[in-house]
């Protein structure tokens, strides 16, 4: 199903009372390489604006993998859309704590114009280390497991403080279909 390959995240940061884990200003962009399936290319994220979400202040983040709506809520963020796909109520991704309990979600899902019952947790581990850039960096490890009545997708984040999204992969019904990682900016 091609509507379950836009579940990636395009967050590479969010305002509104968030947290460093994701460090963000409108009009700011990165740019990620996108592996799907056979094809590799670099895609540029842009938070595009800021507008309310989950009854709050959020943004908006664009690519040509689609829009992203999210917000801080508390210590938690929250998707109220990831690349097209809609979720009531907001589906959380990370937490600003580097707890490691499971925390659960029950809601609807909605892919293109399909909605569809749906049930997840997100759990995180905060000690989890990835190579970027030549050097080691700390990273809180969020996975969210999402199922509907067809299918099962596991989104596994890393989030870097000042960064935001270092890597995401996406598996849907045990199958790796998309793989971004964040390219190190050049230094002048």
């Amino acid at each position: 199903m091609t509507a379950c390959g836009s579940l990636m995240l395009l967050i590479p940061g969010c305002r509104g009372g968030g947290s460093d884990l994701m460090p963000l200003d409108v009009g700011h962009t990165w740019n990620y390489i996108v592996k799907a399936g056979f094809d590799t290319y670099v895609t540029p994220i842009k938070v595009s604006r800021e507008i309310s979400v989950a009854n709050g202040n959020g943004v908006e983040l664009t690519s040509t993998l689609g829009t992203s709506r999210l917000a801080w809520s508390h210590d938690g963020l929250l998707a109220e859309r990831l690349a097209g796909t809609q979720f009531a109520p907001p589906l959380p991704l990370v937490f600003s704590t580097e707890e490691t309990h499971e925390r659960p979600w029950k809601g609807r899902v909605v892919f293109v114009d399909r909605a569809s019952p749906a049930t997840a947790s997100q759990s995180q581990k905060g000690d989890d280390d990835l190579t970027f850039g030549g050097k080691k960096i700390h990273c809180i490890r969020s996975t969210v497991r999402l199922q509907t009545a067809a299918h099962k997708i596991e989104l596994i984040t890393w989030f870097s403080a000042g960064l935001g999204i270092v890597q995401q992969e996406q598996r849907t019904d045990d199958k790796l279909l998309v793989k971004l990682t964040l390219l190190p900016l050049k230094q002048p």
